[in-house]
């Protein structure tokens, strides 16, 4: 019995981080590149079908953010004896709902704040900025612990039979991280404006998604000030070496 739960545990944590890069290199298409046809109709049916279908997938992905983060969501986890799996749980019902986003996302291309030609210089300076943000966020989600980010950290503990990871940092840290774990804000606002497409559907992903990012973070000074006090302790390091 213990064998095949160690043996879930494993399954759920691979699965987690095997979803997890596919829908990352999914998203960096979806992103980069507008799927199908950018138009779905001139009608004014067709375009408050469109509306309400993205601020739909939209309202999906926030309820989903917010519920599974909850506190009653961990506690509940917890009581329930499987609260190293909580995280994981968290990174794939994100990766569920991120691939039902994009794709049923309604393109409307009736309007266009801007549009690059496939053939022009820009486009490759919107590509030379889509490889730089995701790569400052796969060095973010590095230093922050990305295993633990992902949720693999916990199952492992689990499995040799250890505390939660989080129980190991000091008070700081713990506060630090409650405020933010997803260390994206910044380069999410190059993906999602650094677009080749502004229709009036990619517009409205570009505003909400940052913004609903934003009012979920609660980072203050005492946040910024443990930043950068690390900050200076690791480039001290480096120069001693």
């Amino acid at each position: 019995m213990a064998f095949a739960v160690s043996l879930a545990l494993a399954l759920v944590g691979v699965a987690t981080y095997l979803g997890t890069c596919f829908t990352l290199l999914y998203a960096a298409l979806f992103l980069l590149y507008p799927p199908g046809d950018t138009s779905v109709g001139n009608t004014q049916s067709d375009v408050v079908y469109a509306f309400l279908v993205d601020l739909s997938l939209l309202a999906a992905f926030s309820l989903q953010h917010s519920v599974l983060a909850s506190e009653s969501v961990k506690n509940l986890f917890d009581r329930i004896g499987l609260k190293s799996m909580q995280r994981a749980v968290y990174v794939a019902s994100t990766s569920a709902v991120m691939q039902a986003l994009m794709r049923l996302w309604q393109p409307i291309g009736s309007w266009y704040l801007w549009k690059v030609e496939s053939s022009s210089s820009v486009q490759y300076v919107l590509i030379a900025l889509h490889l730089l943000a995701w790569f400052t966020m796969a060095c973010s989600s590095l230093a922050l612990d990305c295993p633990e980010l992902l949720g693999m950290k916990q199952i492992y503990y689990s499995l040799r039979n250890l505390e939660c990871p989080m129980d190991y940092k000091s008070p700081t840290v713990r506060r630090l991280y409650s405020h933010c774990r997803h260390p994206i804000l910044i380069p999410l606002l190059v993906l999602v404006w650094a677009a080749p497409v502004m229709s009036v559907d990619r517009l409205v992903l570009a505003t909400c998604v940052p913004l609903y990012l934003l009012a979920r973070s609660g980072l203050d000074w005492d946040d910024a000030s443990y930043v950068h006090e690390q900050y200076l302790r690791k480039q001290m390091k480096l120069h001693c070496h």
